[in-house]
């Protein structure tokens, strides 16, 4: 084996370690080793029906979300630019969100989690995708009303998939 050869071996493993570790983000092992709590269907209602919330995405971006009763829900962006929605909260205790052109328009559904005052967005591969505050406490009762169509909920949130 060649010096260049045995020099290779030992930098290319060493560059892929660092490029998963970099990209790879906290997992939700770690909020739940820091004292985070999966927030159950009834919780997340109570929570966000009503409220207004201040969502930032790993990328740093913001979104300002409205959630109204009767699974409706509109979303404004620091540029302004606005879209209508609807949420969803399943048996299964996940936040269903489907914004007219936000994530494609598709159905992207989250684990909740919170700890201490902090809300954590996880997708369904235990990844965060966003973390929330609540600016303006609803307190309304959810009402049922819009409904999804039949098509099945994208498990692993898009890179822009809100805002």
């Amino acid at each position: 084996m060649t010096p260049i050869n045995r020099l290779l071996l030992f930098i290319v493993p060493c560059l892929c370690a660092l490029t998963l570790a970099s990209c790879g983000g906290k997992r939700l092992e770690s909020y739940i080793e820091d004292g985070a709590r999966r927030l159950s269907a009834v919780e997340i209602k109570q929570l966000l029906t009503g409220s207004t919330i201040t969502i930032e995405g790993k990328g740093g971006d913001e979104a300002e979300l409205r959630f109204k009763d009767k699974g409706k829900v509109a979303g404004k962006n620091v540029h302004g630019d606005e879209d209508p929605g609807r949420w969803k909260v399943t048996a299964e205790n996940h936040l269903c969100m489907e914004f007219r052109l936000w994530g494609d328009g598709d159905r992207i559904c989250y684990q909740v989690w919170k700890n201490d005052g902090e809300y954590y967005l996880f997708n369904g591969k235990g990844m965060l995708m966003y973390t929330f505050t609540v600016t303006e406490q609803g307190g309304g009762e959810f009402k049922e009303g819009i409904t999804f169509t039949d098509a099945p909920a994208t498990a692993q949130a898009p890179a822009q998939a809100v805002p």
